[in-house]
């Protein structure tokens, strides 16, 4: 299977009615890009790929492959150097209160990355 097969259509389902300079503003990036992307001609970014996860709520899995469910169940929770994702009922409530406290000190973001990943390591 080609990493990338099919990777346009979803993107262009994903953006649904909504035009590709509206969308792509939405994402940091320019129009031609977006084109670039839901005609096979470009392959994505990482920034985009996560702006994708985080800003249209889809699984990475979904998007590069088409496999799996579009809608990741639990958090991605996004820091400076990278990501990782909690699931779980209570992610939703779990998610607002780490949204404010990175809010309030975007300092302690590594931090509380590491300490996430310790708890689910145990």
């Amino acid at each position: 299977m080609q990493l990338y097969a099919g990777l346009g259509s979803r993107i262009r389902q994903v953006r649904g009615e909504r035009t590709q300079k509206t969308f792509a503003q939405a994402h940091g990036t320019s129009q031609g890009y977006i084109s670039d992307l839901e005609h096979d001609r470009a392959q994505p970014s990482f920034h985009f790929l996560v702006s994708m996860m985080n800003k249209e709520d889809v699984s990475l899995d979904w998007l590069m492959s088409g496999r799996g469910n579009q809608h990741p169940t639990g958090l991605l929770l996004g820091t400076s150097t990278g990501s990782i994702h909690l699931g779980g009922e209570q992610s939703s409530e779990i998610y607002q209160k780490l949204e404010q406290l990175i809010r309030l000190r975007p300092d302690l973001s590594q931090t509380l990355k590491s300490f996430i990943e310790s708890l689910l390591k145990e």
